[in-house]
């Protein structure tokens, strides 16, 4: 067993602050001669992130069991399921813009939000309050920027409407 600790400055010490270092370790079953601290580092670092998409999947998309018998039945439920998350993905980007976030905020942010859906003279109509009709508008500028073009013209604000 080995164990690497790495110190680093902090970005934004308090005033007064005793400790302007952080502290990290790693324990690993790695030997010297076959990676150096720094790449240890680096290759723990990736593997938690992939182990962060990993729950992110099974939480967000629920994921924990497969729903069928079958294995062709549960493969295309896994191939349709990851389409999804690369989809929701992508868009969590108009939500956080420098790094994105994870699926469960992505869906209370964008999919579910609160309206009320009205129907007459052969139209359709979204009535939403002020700042969700704001944040939707804000969601469509960012989206238009990237591929997706999203038409939100019958869109309107409503400042009675309770959630």
């Amino acid at each position: 067993m080995r164990v690497v600790f790495i110190r680093t400055l902090k970005i934004n010490p308090q005033k007064g602050d005793r400790y302007p270092y952080h502290y990290y370790s790693v324990v690993s079953d790695m030997s010297e001669s076959e990676m150096d601290n720094e790449k240890v580092f680096k290759f723990y670092r990736k593997r938690s992130q992939v182990e962060n998409n990993i729950k992110d999947i099974k939480n967000g998309l629920d994921f924990h069991h497969f729903p069928c018998m079958s294995l062709k039945a549960n493969n295309v439920w896994g191939v349709i399921g990851v389409i999804a998350y690369n989809l929701l993905r992508f868009s969590s980007f108009a939500v956080v813009p420098e790094k994105g976030c994870f699926i469960k905020t992505t869906r209370k942010r964008i999919i579910t939000i609160a309206g009320e859906v009205i129907f007459h003279a052969r139209s359709i109509e979204i009535k939403l309050m002020k700042y969700i009709y704001q944040e939707v508008c804000r969601v469509k500028a960012m989206i238009n920027k990237t591929v997706f073009t999203v038409d939100a013209n019958r869109l309107r604000p409503h400042d009675g409407f309770k959630t």
